[in-house]
């Protein structure tokens, strides 16, 4: 049995118990207030762990807490007990579909930018192979930085 304590909140969670079912929407409290759907739930040794959907921006997220609305405190996941929401199977199942193309996408992306990072090293270490001398024993890189703002006003650069 695992217990999750918020020290600041008083509480106590137990990751044992089930909070809410696959399919149901959640609400994220805090910073920004998205509204969440849960496409899967997993078990191990820790406890329950739900896997989400933003329903904006279909980024996926995971969380080990989700508290009823009445237990508000602070920024985190929270479901409405008094009106239990559910996606249909079908909405969810296109939209993890969705989700996960903008994964791969963004991915692929990612593996883009460091294909062409690694091809700037390697330009930069062919040069510098070819450009210092045999005995050169230290590099020195600066950045040039210089002072714009004027003695006589707020703003110092």
């Amino acid at each position: 049995m695992t217990k999750l304590y918020s020290l600041f909140g008083g509480t106590a969670t137990d990751t044992e118990v089930k909070a809410v079912e696959v399919n149901q929407t959640l609400r994220m409290e805090g910073y920004s207030y998205d509204r969440y759907v849960v496409y899967k739930i997993t078990h191990d040794k820790y406890g329950y762990h739900y896997h989400l959907m933003n329903l904006r921006t279909l980024d996926i997220h995971q969380s080990e807490i989700i508290r009823p609305l009445s237990q508000k405190f602070g920024i985190g996941m929270y479901y409405d007990e008094n009106n239990i929401e559910f996606m249909s199977e079908e909405e969810v199942s296109k939209l993890l579909a969705k989700a996960q193309a903008k994964q791969a996408d963004e991915m692929g992306k990612q593996r883009i930018e460091e294909n062409r990072r690694e091809a700037v090293k390697n330009v930069g270490r062919e040069w510098l192979n070819e450009n210092l001398p045999e005995d050169t024993q230290a590099l020195i890189i600066a950045c040039l930085k210089q002072d714009e703002s004027g003695s006589q006003i707020d703003y110092y650069a």
